[in-house]
């Protein structure tokens, strides 16, 4: 019987990110990265009965380190289904081999939530595991061999030359404007982190920023989601506490969240004038 491994950072001890956690919280985060109903994709049904056997917690203290992982932006979380997303499972599981995208596909079919399917299918496409329509209709055909994705591929590009060959100049402009990329060292990586109001981690930060191939358009949208984060009363909660770390704020594709913007305060409206004063007013003949 063949053993499964998972895989575990070893620097993930030296890390602010472990620092900032409680001992529990750790113990946790490695039992959702270990147990025996994790995939290759990272999304998988988290049985209660077997979480608590397994780790010797009861329900309410799991439910409450989910919630936790959850609002960290390590995890995604689907009540309903009981299914788990490991937001970091492109670093650990995922990779473009023909034997893990045919494992990634098959677990996509297994997915019963539409929430964290569409997130799969989003980050897979993101980070180059699958490409157009091999993202979106992955959980409903199979993978294709080595040889037909090779074609495939090269019929894309023999399409995007000839597309490019009808552009005009103006639109050849624009697509070079569009493929430009900004890396960790740019000024607009800079303005990101300046930004960021919870600064740890920073060459994580870089790291994670260079992979995701920052174009303008996709730096756009970062920095408008960044701003409605830091305007909600997600982020507001306890000073801050729950403000995620840059690197698992980009993994997770937190610029694309709902955030409830914070409440302003309503006006006061006057007081009604006091009736003693009027009374006294009437006896004094006023």
């Amino acid at each position: 019987m063949a053993t499964t491994y998972s895989k575990i950072q070893r620097n993930f001890w030296e890390t602010d990110e472990a620092r900032d956690m409680t001992p529990e919280e750790k113990y946790f985060w490695m039992y959702l990265q270990t147990n025996s109903n994790v995939n290759t994709l990272g999304c998988y049904v988290f049985r209660m009965r077997k979480a608590m056997d397994e780790t010797g917690y009861n329900r309410e203290t799991i439910e409450k380190l989910l919630e936790k992982m959850v609002q960290t932006l390590r995890i995604l979380y689907d009540k309903n289904t009981g299914e788990v997303f490991l937001l970091n499972s492109s670093e650990i599981y995922w990779n473009k081999s023909t034997n893990a995208k045919r494992a990634i596909t098959a677990d996509l079919k297994e997915i019963k939530s539409k929430t964290l399917l569409e997130t799969a299918k989003t980050m897979l496409q993101k980070h180059g595991i699958f490409a157009g329509n091999e993202a979106e209709n992955a959980e409903n055909t199979a993978f294709s061999c080595d040889e037909g994705q090779e074609r495939t591929t090269k019929d894309n590009e023999g399409q995007t030359r000839t597309t490019k060959d009808n552009l005009g100049e103006e639109e050849k402009e624009e697509e070079e404007e569009e493929e430009k990329i900004f890396n960790g060292k740019s000024a607009e990586f800079l303005a990101f982190w300046k930004a960021y109001p919870n600064k740890k981690n920073k060459q994580t930060a870089i790291s994670r920023w260079d992979r995701m191939k920052v174009t303008p358009a996709l730096y756009k949208k970062i920095m408008e989601g960044l701003e409605r984060a830091k305007n909600s009363r997600e982020w507001a909660e306890k000073d801050g506490k729950y403000i995620p770390h840059p690197a698992s704020w980009l993994n997770a594709g937190g610029w694309e969240n709902e955030y409830r913007p914070l409440e302003t305060e309503k006006p006061k409206p006057p007081e009604p004038p006091r009736r003693d004063n009027d009374a006294m007013a009437r006896r004094l003949g006023r």
